[in-house]
Formats: C-alpha cells, structure tokens, sequence
C-alpha cells in the first residue's frame, strides 16, 4: 500500500521535532524558576533560557506545557508509525512519549504528576492529538508536516476547551492522596502495610 510504504521511509520533520525539545526545555526553566531552583536545578529541569515577556506571561508555563505535549505525542505516533507498530501503540507511544517530560518534572519536584491528579484533561490530550496524527498519515496519507501541525492543534485545543470550560476527567477517584501516601512511604523507607 503506498500510505504503508510513506510511512516507513518518511518522519515527522526534524524541526517539528527539535522545537519539542526547545519548548519542552523553555518550560522547564520556567518551571525552575518559578520555583526558586538555582542553577542546577534549573539545568535539570531544562536549559537556562530566561526571557522577560516569557516569563512574565501569567499562563506561560501552562501554553509550553501542552505545545510540548502536544509535540511530542506527535512525535512519538510518528516513530510507532514508522516502525510499523500497531494502532494501538501508536496512541500509547504518543501519549507515553507527550507525558514522559511532564511525568518525569513533577516527579524530580516532589509533586504528584498531572496526569494522575483528577482534573482538567492532561494525558487525554495526547491520546486525542496521537489519534489526530494518527488518521491523518495512515488512514488520509497526509504530509507528515500538514498532520504534525494539525494533531498539535487538536492538542492544544482540547486542553485548553478543558481549561476553559473545566472539563475534569471522568474519574470517580482521585488518586492523588493514595500516591502522596506512597511517595512518603518510599521517603521514610516504610511499606504501605507497616505504617
């Protein structure tokens, strides 16, 4: 099939790619600094990029957030996609790869991630934008360019029609005081069960 044959010899441009990484970094830093973090930290978390209309945005690290997101869940679709992996992989790798560098954030800073707090749509996001790219290679046979800035799109869109109108996730748990229990339990060295 010839959308099969694009697929695998085809990626998602590299500058789609790279700005992922810059924003991804920017967001970081942001992050860094609203927390006070000094130069390690902020390394850690991204890269020292400090620009004052950036950083004065009151919503900037929530827009480099989900652009991040929203970049790489495409990103991450594209190489399941290029690999010739499943449907299904394809979303989990979209979602894994467009969650990991939150993931991995709020975990470095103590904090429970995101995207296992109840609240306003986070890892759906990228559920919903790998789909997008998704469809529009394989099933379209899109320009993998045209279907990267469409997916963002949807991305970026549906995280902020959850924000704007808040949209909480359909669940009827909040976990997050159960993954606080364990993240002290792993701090002091006990197990749930000898508390």
């Amino acid at each position: 099939m010839l959308v099969e044959a694009q697929a695998t010899v085809l990626e998602l441009p590299f500058a789609l790619e790279m700005l992922g990484v810059v924003v991804g970094a920017v967001g970081g830093a942001l992050t860094a600094c609203e927390r006070k973090l000094d130069i390690v930290g902020g390394v850690a978390l991204g890269m020292v990029f400090f620009h004052e209309p950036v950083v004065r945005h009151p919503n900037a690290v929530e827009w480099l957030n989900i652009l991040g997101v929203a970049l790489f869940a495409a990103a991450g679709a594209d190489k399941a996609i290029v690999f010739g992996l499943s449907p299904a992989t394809v979303l989990l790798m979209g979602v894994l790869t467009g969650n990991d560098g939150g993931l991995l954030r709020d975990i470095v800073l103590g904090d429970v991630p995101k995207m296992f707090q109840k609240g306003n749509w986070y890892a759906l996001c990228s559920l919903f934008g790998s789909l997008a790219y998704w469809l529009c290679v394989v099933s379209l046979g899109w320009q993998k360019g045209v279907a990267g800035t469409l997916a963002d799109i949807a991305t970026i869109a549906l995280r902020r029609a959850s924000l704007h109108f808040n949209i909480q996730s359909p669940a009827d748990v909040d976990l997050t005081p159960r993954v606080r229990e364990s993240i002290e339990c792993a701090k002091s060295g006990r197990t749930r069960e000898n508390k």
